[in-house]
This record gives C-alpha cells, structure tokens and sequence, in this order.
C-alpha cells in the first residue's frame, strides 16, 4: 500500500500544471492566472514576445478583477517588450474605458488599428469608447467598419443597435438587434436589448416576448426581469411589474433598480411608505443614486410633506446638477410652500439645463399665475407649446392665463384647440365653459360643463358651476343639481356649505359662517354667495360680494377671474 501511495504522489506531481500553464489557461481562475503568471515573470526564463505574453495574461486578470491600474501596468510593460503587440494595446484600451477614460481608451485602440488596419475587435471597442463620449455617430461608423471586416459579427450589431438606440433611431436598432439574433439565436442579451427598444416605442407585449425569450436562454438574468417588469408597469399590470421586480432582487439584493421600480408600483398604488421603503433601500445600498433621491422626494410630496421632499430633491440635484427631474419638482414643492421666488429660480434653473424643457416652462408659468404675473405666465405657456404644439396642458394654462388677462376670445381658442387635441380632456371642457360664462354664453357653458362631468370624476364645484350656468340660461335645474350632488361622495366639510345654500338648505349668513375666518373660504363664499344673490334678483348684495371675492382670492383661482368678469359686466 505504501508503494502505491508513493505511485500515486509521483504521477499527481507529474501531471500538475506549470506556472506557465496555469497563467495560459482561460479556465483558470484570476487569483491563480495571478500567481502563476507573477512566478514566470519573476523565473526571468522567459524573454520577447513569450514574456510579453505573460504580462498581457496577468493583466486580464487583473482586467477581471477591476484592478484596471494594475492592468494597465502589465498591459504597458507588453507594449514596452512589444511594440507592435496589437491586441496589448486593444486590452489597455478596455481598462482605461474600466476607469472611465474613453479619450485614453481611444488612443489605445487607435495604436492598434495603426499595427492592424484589419482588426474588427479595434473598432469595435473603439466605437464602445466613442459610445461613452456620447459620440454615436463615431461609434456608429466604427461599428460599421468592424462590420465589413466580419460580416457575422454579432456584438457588433448589438453595439451598433445601442448607437443607434441612444439616438432614438429605434427601428435600426431594433434591425440590428435582430440581425445579431439571426446570427446569434442563443443571445440573451440581444433579446433583452431588442426588448427595451420595443419598450421605448411603446410596444410592451413585443417587449415581454422579448424579455420571455431572454430569460429563457437566462433565467439568472437579473436586467432582464427587471426590464419586463418594466414593461408590466405600463401596461398597469402592477402584480406582475411586482414579481419581477421582485424576482431581481432575489437574484441579486444589491441591485438598486428593482427597488426603486418595486417603489415607483407602491407609489402608484398610493402606497407611499411602502414606497419610501423601498427609495429608501435603494439609497442604503447606493448612497449616490440620484434617481432614489428623486422618486422619493415625489412620494414625500404625494405625502404633502414637502420638507422631506424638498432635502431629497436638494441631495438629489447634488449629486447631479443637471438633472431636470430634481430640479423641476423642488421647484414643484417650493409652488406648494408657497416659496414662489425659489420656485421661479429651481425652473430658470432647469431651463438654463435644457431650453427645450417645455415642462419647466409649463411649471414657472404656473408659479407666474400665483403670483398673478399673468402675461409672464402667457409668454411661459407660449414658450412650452412652441417646444410641443401638442402639450394640452399648457394650451390650457395659457388660455387660463389670457382669460386672466380678460382675453376671452383668445382663452377659448386654446381651449378649444386643446380639447381637439384630446377630445377626453375634462379640464379644457371646463375652463371654456367657464369662459363661455363669462362671455354671455350660458348654454355653451352648460354645455361644455356637463361635458367635463362626464369625461372625469366629478366634484362639488363641478357639479356647482353646471348649476350656475343652468341659471344663467333661466332653467330651472334643482333636480338636476340634487341628482349631481347625490353621485358624490358625502361629506359634512366645505364646500358642502354652499351646495346646501342652492339647494335651498342653509343662508348666506350661515355659509360666511362656515368659512369662518380662512381666507380661501371666504374667498368662495363671497363668490359663490353672489352667484346665487344674482339669481335671487339682489344684484347690488351680489356685486358687493364679488368686490369682497376679488380681495381675498387666490391669484390663480377661477373664482377670481369669474368675480372680475360679473363686476365688468355689471
């Protein structure tokens, strides 16, 4: 026995694998590639290209391990033994891009291609370089030339489509992504990559398929669910948007995308804290994802705790100055505390960010309209729909802004235009039947305010200024009015006050007394209270009232401009 053991000792020794073996094998691991190759450097048995090798095998491990400077060292001393060791210089290339340096990166490659013209690896990591400069055009005609040099080329299709996918160019994407499935029916990754390029178009159920078949050649694929979740999302298939996500952060609890997404659900569903939870795992995991910072700012402020929002916007734009969404919505928070000078100063500064953001315009226009700066508002609204001739929501607040301006012929007009942009707006509907109101036409009003009834939930005010037009035209309406009213939700609080005064329960003394001593309440009381004096014939009581609506309303309130349209005309 002992005999055998000594044969066996001797015939493992044997056939162990050399320094210089273990540093050339591909399936070694890097700590072992690491060691091996450190001794046949070290052995100095080894010189010219052979030793240039073995630096070149170290500094891919090295490369494995993000130890990029320690690459780069070995990838160089390759170069100093070898000058024209073309793919040494290709590799240092692809550590500078591990370290974010494209232009050092590019340099490399282009050393490379100066030795090797032919190399279609060159120009596809130099076009991956020039993608991380944002230079798709660039990496677009790199991609091209490593192309022709290997027709069956799939990464470089891929590469090519995620060019053109970063130019929104998505349907070239999309055929490049299907080329290199064709040559490639086992990419996961193309699928995936195919997947987001129909996500970004909209085409979520192509998406899914998309997704589906990745995770079928992958079922570890971590971006993969997190991508169709997604997909589900906008579909409002939360409960599936929620097992993905979910499904990702078992595979991987670090990563931070599922757990904002898995928020962006619960936040939806008006599950805020659910939802902070979840921002907030995000942030532990990741202090500087900027993205956390926001949504969680947004789910603070659905909370109305704009303090909270407000330092989680402020951290957020911190660690990213020019993010619009930050910026934008601290604006957005400030509008609710009132803060209008640092509203109006977060929305210049999210237009000097970007000048075709017609959202900020839409926003400080807004901030405009509570401070009563009207035709700066107008000129705001003006600027966003120049951006987007299709934004209904600044064709509406600009016909707010000019009915504010006492231009009612121009006020409907963009209503108008609005509601034929989107027939369903609710909203538009609303605001020119109010117009038409204060231009003397009570059944267009009535007409477009019971349009708006029926495209969107109704509320006591609606359901009050319907009533008020109905009078105007002489109708006697208090079925219809009591009908309205018992669709509602009930409720005890204001303004159920005056929905009592029309129909005929309470008193004008008994609504002022209501509203007590909030000027906001006052503010509708007064108006509310004149509009029904009207109808009762007391037009002098009536015009008192509105003068008083007039003081204490809000600047961008439609009682506002609707007491000041009944004092023109009185």
């Amino acid at each position: 026995m002992a005999i055998l053991a000594a044969l066996l000792l001797i015939a493992a020794a044997a056939s162990a694998a050399s320094p210089a073996d273990v540093c050339a094998d591909p399936n070694a691991s890097d700590a072992d590639t690491i060691t091996a190759c450190t001794q046949v450097i070290a052995s100095k048995q080894y010189s010219g290209h052979d030793l240039a090798v073995f630096y070149y095998d170290r500094g891919i491990a090295y490369d494995d391990e993000e130890q990029y400077d320690a690459a780069i060292a070995d990838y160089s001393q390759a170069i100093l033994i070898d000058p024209n060791y073309a793919h040494a210089y290709i590799n240092r290339g692809n550590a500078y891009r591990g370290k974010s340096q494209p232009d050092q990166a590019i340099a490399d490659y282009n050393r490379a291609l100066a030795i090797d013209p032919s190399d279609p690896l060159a120009y596809n990591d130099r076009g991956l370089a020039h993608d991380d400069k944002g230079e798709y055009d660039a990496a677009i005609a790199d991609y091209n030339h490593a192309i022709v040099l290997r027709p069956q080329y799939a990464l470089a299709y891929n590469n090519r489509g995620l060019a053109y996918a970063a130019q929104e160019h998505y349907d070239k994407a999309i055929a490049d992504y299907t080329q290199a499935i064709a040559i490639d029916p086992k990419d996961a990754v193309a699928y995936s990559n195919r997947a987001l390029a129909y996500y970004d178009t909209d085409e979520y159920d192509s998406a899914i398929a998309d997704y589906n078949r990745a995770l079928a050649l992958d079922p570890n694929y971590v971006m993969a669910y997190n991508g169709r979740g997604n997909a589900y999302y906008e579909k409002k298939q939360y409960d599936d948007a929620l097992a993905d996500y979910t499904a990702a952060i078992k595979l991987d609890p670090d990563y931070i995308y599922a757990y904002n997404n898995r928020g962006n659900v619960y936040r939806t569903e008006t599950l805020y804290d659910a939802a902070i939870a979840e921002y907030s795992h995000a942030i532990k995991i990741e202090p500087d994802y900027a993205r956390a910072y926001v949504n969680r700012g947004i789910a603070y402020q659905d909370k109305g705790d704009y303090d909270a929002a407000i330092a989680d916007y402020t951290q957020a734009m911190k660690l990213d100055p020019k993010d619009p969404y930050a910026i934008n919505d601290r604006g957005l928070a400030y509008v609710h505390e009132n803060q209008y000078d640092a509203a109006l100063a977060d929305f210049a500064q999210a237009i000097a960010v970007d000048p075709q953001d017609g959202f900020a315009y839409d926003n400080r226009g807004d901030a405009y309209m509570h401070l009563g700066r009207y035709q700066d508002a107008f000129a705001d609204y003006s600027k966003a729909i120049a951006i987007d001739p299709k934004d209904v929501d600044a064709i509406v607040h600009r016909g707010d802004a000019a009915k504010s301006l006492g231009k009612y012929d121009a006020a409907i007009t963009d209503y108008t235009q609005a509601i034929g942009i989107d027939p369903n707006d609710s909203l538009a509907f609303f605001a020119r039947g109010v117009a038409y109101l204060a231009t003397g036409r009570p059944s267009d009003a009535a007409s477009d305010l019971t349009q708006a009834l029926h495209l969107a939930p109704a509320s006591y005010y609606d359901v009050l200024w319907l009533h008020i037009a109905r009078m105007k035209t002489g109708s006697d309406d208090g079925a219809e009015l009591a009908a309205n009213v018992g669709k509602l939700v009930p409720t005890t609080g204001w303004p159920m006050p005056l929905v009592q005064l029309y129909l005929g329960k309470s008193t004008p003394d008994a609504v002022l007394a209501e509203a007590g001593t909030d000027a906001r309440m006052q503010c509708e009381a007064s108006f509310y209270i004149g509009e029904w004096q009207i109808a009762q014939k007391q037009a002098d009581a009536a015009r008192a009232l509105f003068q008083q609506a007039v003081k204490l309303c809000p600047k961008d309130y439609t009682e506002l401009f609707a007491a000041q349209a009944e004092l023109a005309h009185s």
